[in-house]
């Protein structure tokens, strides 16, 4: 998942400060994950594989990225904040 607000997106500062989040998928109960920040790498490859696979929805989104970022993205390098959600066992989560 991208925060297209950056560092400032609210989402993105909660699971920075507590990754064991849940996810909702339409018509599914919540599922229990956790969140992990990519590193720059990582950020960069997953970005190139979506804009290969969607160019299209890549160069609409790219240009609203763009804009409320204030910077330039690119499939080399981006800033863009991303992370990767990781469903968990539920009996991992039990206390």
């Amino acid at each position: 998942m991208v925060s297209g607000f950056g560092e400032r997106a609210q989402w993105l500062r909660n699971v920075s400060a507590n990754p064991h989040v849940h996810v909702y998928l339409a018509g599914h109960k919540p599922m229990p994950a956790t969140a992990q920040r990519l590193d720059g790498e990582s950020a960069r490859r997953s970005l190139a594989r979506y804009a290969a696979a969607h160019p299209r929805a890549w160069s609409k989104l790219r240009a609203v990225l763009e804009q409320t970022l204030g910077a330039r993205i690119d499939e080399t390098a981006t800033e863009l904040p991303m992370v990767c959600f990781q469903a968990s066992n539920p009996a991992d989560t039990a206390a």
